[in-house]
């Protein structure tokens, strides 16, 4: 009686697409899941990015201001 069972089992073919629809699904959502937290990692290292951009050239900018104040500053003693 067993063995009749089982090898019903096995020749029995319905509801195979459902579980091969469950297993994809679960692979398909799971891509999704890192598609959408790799779209957020590089959105956020793009703004890290711009951000230090920003501030480098700003320190640029602070330090042409900081040298010419320094020099207008300072007599020119020595100075061909």
């Amino acid at each position: 009686m067993p063995r009749r069972i089982l090898a019903g089992f096995g020749a029995n073919s319905d509801g195979n697409i459902a579980i091969v629809f469950a297993f994809s699904l679960v692979l398909l959502i799971g891509l999704i899941g890192f598609a959408v937290d790799y779209g957020d990692n590089v959105l956020m290292m793009t703004r890290l990015q711009t951000a230090a951009d920003a501030a480098a050239l700003d320190a640029v900018a602070d330090a042409k201001s900081y040298i010419a104040a320094q020099n207008s500053q300072s007599p020119s003693v020595g100075r061909c």
